[in-house]
């Protein structure tokens, strides 16, 4: 058989593995140790089917991606279970479930994190690796398979092992004395609002880079390094399969600084899916061309920030169901209710007319907080409305439970709700 019938016969095998489904990750441990990968769905996105599983060094795994999937991967690190109690725990990385799956909880800072939304604004897939909650570990993400001529993709990452560089502030360690094991965030390691970007340092104006975000910035440039780095971080690709790689080759971190596209290999991958493995020699060739697209970021801002901005003229947009929004909202004078997800008999599914029926009731330039339970769906809900050339848009953190934790005003429709019936 022929070069190009075999490999005509494993990609057959691979698509029948993946179920035919939009996007696949293959995610790759080149460490020379165990990583118990994470896996965290963002809110009104399908679920994967695991959220955390153990993989070897030298060991991969295949992932069928939901369509119009977000959310993030990490690896957790000097991992181990508990014989007597059967409880999981990680010292980097851990998510706090007390088991090998995470169950929809994310990542216990520091933890250098993959981020994706897949099929978002104009059909590209954003992406990103993030050191903003920190580093535990060296990774990489590589597009391959994109559409020609549309959001052609680049290799983002960080391929350096910081930890053996972290500055003393900023270092985890096991004990202290020993090397470190992870590298916070200066917002991690101090909790003040210019390291945190919060209170009065929440925008883009006011929270600038610090010398320990530089750290980050200087050995790995192409990933986040503080809340408000997006010029150079954030990239897009249409139509990509996606190599998420723990503890990638020495060259990547040049790779990744070049302008020069990076290129991936032929190497021997072990897939695996839930349940079944194959080997096989997939030889794969990807040329990232660098081009890169700017996701634009949304400002969060505290309820009582918010509650100010909205007493000053700002419109509250509730993206909240009907349903959540009639059994109490924020009382205010300007406030509007658009879901971003609905209920269906499907399950929870994003809104498809939310941008159309947001666009019918403001205008580009109207200033509004969005809000929605807890501040998670309002801030995707704030991401479409910036993409899409909204100027003056905030999300609320903490959402309708903050608000109602302040005693501000709150009612019901045609009722005005007391404390004492929450």
């Amino acid at each position: 058989m022929g070069l190009a019938k075999v490999s005509c016969f494993l990609f057959a095998i691979l698509f029948l593995i993946n179920g035919g489904s939009s996007t696949t990750f293959t995610i790759v441990n080149q460490c020379n140790y165990t990583v118990w990968p994470g896996l965290l769905s963002g809110a009104g996105t399908s679920p994967l089917p695991t959220t955390g599983f153990s993989l070897n060094s030298s060991e991969s795994r295949l992932i069928s991606i939901p369509a119009a999937w977000s959310g993030r991967i990490w690896g957790r690190t000097l991992c181990n279970q508990d014989e007597t109690t059967g409880k999981f725990t990680c010292v980097t990385g851990d998510c706090g479930s007390n088991q090998i799956e995470c169950s929809g909880a994310g990542a216990i800072p520091p933890a250098t994190l993959a981020e994706f939304t897949l099929n978002g604004d104009g059909n590209l897939d954003f992406y990103d690796v993030s050191l903003v909650d920190g580093y535990n570990v060296p990774m990489t993400i590589v597009p391959h398979g994109g559409a020609i001529g549309v959001g052609k993709c680049n290799a983002t990452g960080c391929a350096a092992d910081l930890n053996g560089v972290c500055p003393e502030q900023l270092k985890l360690t096991v004990e202290a004395g020993t090397a470190a094991v992870a590298c916070k965030s200066a917002c991690e390691a101090f909790g003040t609002p210019e390291f945190c970007c919060s209170g009065a340092f929440g925008t883009p104006d006011t929270c600038k880079p610090s010398e320990y975000s530089g750290f980050f910035k200087k050995a790995c440039p192409t990933a986040y390094s503080y809340a408000y780095d997006d010029g150079t971080s954030t990239f897009t690709c249409s139509g990509a399969d996606y190599v998420i790689t723990f503890c990638p080759s020495p060259s990547s971190s040049e790779d990744l600084k070049s302008a020069s596209p990076p290129r991936l290999q032929p190497d021997v991958l072990n897939v695996s899916d839930a349940s079944q493995r194959i080997s096989v020699a997939l030889s794969l060739g990807v040329l990232a061309v660098a081009v890169s697209w700017l996701e634009p970021k949304v400002i969060t801002i505290d309820v009582s920030q918010a509650q100010k901005l909205l007493h000053s003229g700002y419109t509250f947009l509730d993206v909240r169901t009907v349903e959540e929004f009639e059994e109490g909202h924020v009382d205010l004078e300007k406030v509007l209710n658009v879901p971003y997800w609905l209920y269906t008999p499907q399950g929870e599914e994003i809104n498809p007319n939310f941008l159309k029926h947001v666009s019918s009731l403001c205008n580009q330039t109207d200033h509004l907080v969005l809000g929605c339970k807890s501040g998670v769906r309002s801030l995707y809900a704030s991401k479409v409305l910036v993409s899409s050339g909204f100027k003056n848009v905030k999300n609320m953190d903490g959402g309708y439970i903050a608000w109602v934790d302040k005693r501000f005003p709150v009612k019901v429709e045609h009722k005005e709700l007391k404390y004492d019936e929450l």
